[in-house]
């Protein structure tokens, strides 16, 4: 299946030179011309609602209701902190779902501008 952008794909996020761990990622862009993805960390633990859907870390995009988890693929609640991102290639990364409803891309956004990417 191709990666697109607001794509939530499983894959492989590195800590450090020894390791890291496979996990939710969401798919912030891609370069056409290398194919290489910008990718966004993505986690289960420590999930902090403020009101439904809302961080109160204003670069997260959470992921919490049961519908949107559904969409996403998610089986848990999960939040994407978007001042953590990384250039990867697009291999070996699998969709697992999106974050594509007007609803997601409003807050994506609001993340966005939070962690100072436009």
């Amino acid at each position: 299946m191709e990666i697109n952008a607001g794509d939530i794909v499983w894959g492989f996020w590195p800590y450090d030179a020894d390791g890291g761990k496979n996990r939710p990622l969401l798919v912030l862009s891609i370069d056409e011309s290398t194919k290489r993805v910008e990718l966004v960390y993505g986690s289960s633990q420590h999930v902090c609602e403020v009101r439904p859907s809302e961080s109160d870390v204003k670069s997260e995009f959470l992921v919490t209701q049961p519908g949107e988890t559904a969409i996403a693929g998610l089986t848990k609640p999960t939040r994407f902190d978007l001042k953590k991102r990384m250039l990867a290639s697009s291999d070996g990364y699998t969709v697992i779902g999106h974050a594509r409803t007007n609803a997601m891309l409003c807050r994506i956004g609001k993340a966005a501008k939070a962690a100072d990417l436009y």
